[in-house]
C-alpha cells in the first residue's frame, strides 16, 4: 500500500509541476521569439538604410529614379538576406539556392502587401501619400515579410518525436 501511496503522490506532484514547466518553457520560447523579432527588425532597418543610401547615391550620379529604386531594392534585399541567414536565423540548414528563391518569393509577397497597405491608407483612409509610406512598410513587414521569413525562408528544421 505504501508503494501505491508513493506512486499516487509522485503522480500528483507531476501533475502540479508539469503546468509550471510548460509555462516556463512558453516563457523561454516567447523570449527567444522576442529576440528574433528584434534582430529581424535591426536587419530590416539596416537593409532599408542601404536601400536609401543607394537610392540617393544613384540619383546624385544620374537622374533616374527607376534605376535608383531598383539598385537600392536589390542591394537592400541582399543585405537583409545575408544578415538574416547569418545572424537573425543562424540555425538555417537549407541550401543557399533554395533559400534565395524562397526569399525572392517572400520579397514579392511583401511588395504586394506594401502596395495593398498603401492603397488602403491612401485611397480608403485618405492618409497623405508621403506619410503613408512608413506605416505601409511597417504593416507589410509585420503581416507578410517577417512571418514568411521566420516560418518559411529561415524556418527551423522540424523533427517528429514520438510522444510516450
Amino acid at each position: 500500500m505504501a508503494a501505491v501511496a508513493d506512486a499516487d503522490a509522485l503522480a500528483q506532484d507531476a501533475v502540479e509541476v508539469a503546468p509550471r514547466r510548460r509555462m516556463a518553457s512558453l516563457g523561454e520560447v516567447g523570449a527567444r521569439e522576442a529576440r528574433t523579432l528584434v534582430k529581424a527588425s535591426v536587419s530590416s532597418g539596416a537593409a532599408t538604410a542601404v536601400d536609401g543610401v543607394i537610392y540617393q547615391a544613384v540619383l546624385f550620379l544620374m537622374p533616374s529614379y527607376a534605376l535608383a529604386a531598383f539598385g537600392g531594392a536589390v542591394l537592400g534585399a541582399v543585405t537583409n538576406f545575408a544578415l538574416n541567414r547569418t545572424w537573425v536565423f543562424p540555425h538555417t540548414t537549407k541550401g543557399l539556392k533554395r533559400q534565395a528563391m524562397q526569399y525572392a518569393m517572400a520579397a514579392a509577397a511583401t511588395y504586394v502587401g506594401l502596395q495593398l497597405s498603401l492603397f488602403v491608407l491612401i485611397e480608403m483612409l485618405a492618409v497623405p501619400t508621403r506619410v503613408a509610406w512608413v506605416p505601409a512598410k511597417v504593416i507589410a513587414w509585420l503581416l507578410v515579410s517577417y512571418p514568411m521569413q521566420r516560418l518559411v525562408v529561415f524556418a527551423e528544421k522540424r523533427t517528429n518525436r514520438a510522444v510516450g
